[in-house]
């Protein structure tokens, strides 16, 4: 029986590696709820399934709001996006954080994709502020940074920038507020002419990166490689740092980024890769102690053919309703792979364990042999092969 605890002993220790393969102090997560793409309206109680289950990896989480998404007329109801999930981390941090676990933290980012009406961005940003202010006064500090992303920088398009400088100088910065305001810039633009501008104007900066190459204006997923994708990501964020080190000023950093799903990829492989990049992305955040955020916490559903739709670190369980998620709609993708491996190093144990019994019983013979036959026994097997030869 011993090569059998063996084997589950193997198998144990490759599971708990496996289970804490991410650093939650150093990885955090971008989340938007799994839901039919049509749907609008949420409540808390639809999305605590969903944020009980990040929280089972996750301590930090993030969300980007659009400025599209808060209409004027519509931005004081309570069942908008932008409105519950804040109010539903909370609620989670008050009612349901596990013991000994540390609360959720939520960052939200306002994403302004129009820069020519300045009240306008003032009152986006007023109701962002709003909801975090809702959110914390149902559990403090829930909400502490608020990051501020121009579009136009994420599309090459940089006409605007003098307004949106104008909107930062005059809106944001001036005011008196109890949010830490950070911008969010592209990671190749690190060294754009106008960084100088966003280091004298935010104490946070967050840089998108994503593992695509432009064809046609188009973004292209091309990287098959994860460890040699996470280490050319390594290599521009090094060359980022020491351009912004070189102004000698405090400015905290984080990096956002994800594997996309390259299609006709299989659906395994692309998965493997995914959870390869970030065990190398994890181990590289905890060396230079950086905070990375994952994009999508989960798949999205099918029909939404997006690039986050095979992103995500869960995925749905087969045969679910949207209309009726919970804790057990979602399995993990790193459990999952784990157990199929663990099938594969089973029966190679299994094998194994069995050749080395053999090779016990063998040696065992081969000893007893030698301690209990005689001469007179070995001369009468000797007399009975050379019988059988002669025959």
């Amino acid at each position: 029986m011993g090569w059998l605890i063996y084997i589950h002993l193997v198998l144990a220790i490759s599971e708990i590696k496996i289970c804490s393969s991410l650093n939650n102090q150093h990885i955090a997560v971008a989340y938007d709820p799994v839901a039919e793409e049509s749907k609008e309206s949420f409540t808390v109680t639809e999305l605590l399934p969903q944020i009980s289950v990040i929280a089972t990896r996750f301590t930090k989480i993030s969300h980007m709001i659009m400025d599209f998404n808060i209409d004027p007329h519509m931005k004081y109801d309570e069942s908008r996006l932008f409105k519950v999930i804040p109010k539903a981390i909370a609620t989670y941090n008050r009612y349901h954080l596990k013991a000994g676990k540390p609360p959720l933290e939520l960052a939200l980012a306002l994403v302004i994709s129009k820069t020519d009406n300045l009240s306008s961005i003032e009152e986006e940003f007023n109701v962002v502020q709003r909801s975090a202010d809702d959110a914390n006064s149902i559990y403090p500090k829930t909400v502490t940074k608020i990051y501020l992303e121009n579009r136009f920088l994420f599309t090459g398009n940089y006409t605007d920038i003098d307004k949106y400088e104008i909107a930062v100088s005059n809106i944001f910065l001036p005011k008196t507020t109890n949010y830490e305001i950070g911008a969010t810039l592209p990671l190749p633009d690190c060294e754009l002419n106008d960084l100088p501008m966003f280091l004298r104007k935010f104490k946070h900066l967050a840089f998108d990166w994503y593992p695509v190459q432009e064809e046609e204006d188009k973004p292209v997923v091309k990287e098959t490689d994860p460890l040699l994708t996470a280490e050319m990501l390594a290599k521009q964020f090094g060359n980022c740092k020491a351009t912004l080190d070189s102004f000698g000023l405090d400015i905290s950093i984080e990096l956002r980024t994800s594997w996309l799903y390259k299609p006709g990829t299989e659906v395994d492989e692309h998965n493997r890769n995914l959870i390869t990049y970030w065990n190398a992305i994890n181990d590289w955040a905890v060396k230079i102690n950086l905070t990375v955020v994952m994009l999508f916490a989960f798949d999205e559903p099918d029909g939404i053919k997006s690039v986050g739709h095979y992103s995500g670190w869960w995925q749905l369980k087969e045969n679910v309703s949207l209309a009726n998620i919970s804790e057990d709609s979602f399995k993990e993708k790193i459990i999952m792979l784990s157990n199929n491996s663990h099938s594969v190093t089973f029966w190679i144990l299994l094998f194994a364990g069995v050749f080395l019994i053999l090779g016990v019983i063998v040696f065992a013979s081969f000893k007893l042999s030698r301690r209990f036959i005689t001469d007179a026994h070995r001369a009468w097997i000797a007399r009975y092969f050379s019988f059988l030869n002669v025959a």
